[in-house]
């Protein structure tokens, strides 16, 4: 891909009786563009190690000594988001107590790009944030939340949908207190049948 780096190596050997020195130029397009110098021992072999990189597309000669091949280098595919693991901490709550909103960002593509990440609650957008993200590396995005109306409340981020709940608040009544009647100290008759 643009942008990448190639590791090109190449082996060295000495046929002569001699000690001797090799200077392995790496060609790139006949065009010289890297050197590095190896002694070496009589029948020895060396592995000489170059590293390129190549901004623009397309097809590379790359030669050392009289060997040569084909460096193809393609345009890196642009960002790509992918949302997961949206999750919701508590999953009721009761009015104007926080939730804790997370959603993991993932950038599948092959370059660096920026994710404008919006949080939507019913369909209303409620928090936006922009975020960069290096090629196949994920961010976790934190949001907190906090609503005053009881209810059923949908959270979206990207396609990814999920609920919680804000509780009616509970009300505590006191039971009413029976009224003593006034009685003259007699025992109620009761009817008989």
């Amino acid at each position: 891909m643009t942008g990448d780096t190639a590791t090109l190596r190449a082996e060295v050997t000495n046929i002569s009786d001699g000690q001797g020195i090799y200077n392995a130029t790496l060609l790139v397009d006949r065009m010289e563009a890297k050197t590095k110098s190896v002694a070496l021992a009589p029948g020895a072999t060396e592995t000489v190690t170059f590293s390129l990189v190549k901004d623009k597309a397309g097809y590379y000669e790359i030669a050392v000594g009289n060997r040569s091949i084909t460096l193809a280098v393609r345009e890196a595919p642009p960002p790509a988001f992918h949302i997961s693991e949206l999750a919701i901490t508590p999953a009721a709550v009761n009015p104007d107590a926080s939730v804790t909103i997370t959603a993991t960002v993932e950038n599948t593509g092959g370059t660096e790009g920026d994710y404008i990440a919006e949080l939507k609650i019913n369909n209303i957008a409620e928090q936006k944030v922009e975020v960069t993200i290096p090629a196949g590396m994920k961010k976790i995005l934190t949001f907190p939340i906090a609503k005053n109306i009881p209810g059923i409340y949908t959270v979206t981020f990207g396609d990814v949908t999920k609920q919680f709940v804000v509780a009616e608040p509970i009300q505590i009544t006191q039971p009413d207190t029976p009224k003593r009647s006034s009685h003259s100290g007699k025992t109620p008759s009761c009817c008989s049948l």
